[in-house]
């Protein structure tokens, strides 16, 4: 199981890359095997998805506060903390075409 510890939601306004890394071919390419895409803006599912918690109903329990769906129109850069781990989380457009 990789590490992850950036997770970019939908599409940022901003390349995720000059977002996390310092533009060095490096430590792009280190950050990306740290990073987790996806279009679930649901933070409890994504955390069961990178293999954090084992169920959503564990996040439900012991962290409420993360139990929640980032809504579509929500753009966002914030850091989510499980245990002694930290996440990036990079929230950006909605990426379903209407």
């Amino acid at each position: 199981m990789k590490h992850i510890e950036n997770i970019i939601i939908g599409v940022p306004l901003v390349s995720w890359t000059e977002l996390i890394t310092d533009g060095t071919k490096e430590d792009i390419k280190k950050e990306i095997e740290q990073t987790h895409l996806t279009s679930v803006r649901n933070l409890a599912y994504i955390l069961k998805e990178i293999g954090v918690v084992s169920s959503v109903s564990e996040v439900r329990r012991n962290k409420p506060d993360l139990c929640k769906v980032i809504p579509d129109d929500d753009v966002d850069c914030f850091w989510i903390k499980w245990g002694k781990r930290r996440f990036y989380v990079v929230v950006g457009k909605h990426t379903c075409i209407e």
